[in-house]
């Protein structure tokens, strides 16, 4: 079991396998490196599964 970054994994695996693993769309993948969201994929055997770290309850910034 490997637990890491959804960006460092990108980068190691390619966008497409690892939208494909994840089960949504490249573009999607993309967006939330873009929005630097806190995104980690656990790696166990060939499955992925994803989990976002966010604060709680969300803060919104002002426009």
């Amino acid at each position: 079991m490997t637990k890491i970054k959804l960006s460092v994994l990108v980068k190691q695996k390619g966008i497409s396998h690892v939208a494909e693993k994840l089960g949504c769309s490249p573009p999607a993948i993309s967006k939330a490196i873009k929005a630097n969201r806190e995104i980690y994929v656990t790696v166990i055997g060939d499955e992925y599964q994803a989990k976002e770290i966010k604060d709680f309850p969300s803060v919104h910034k002002a426009a």
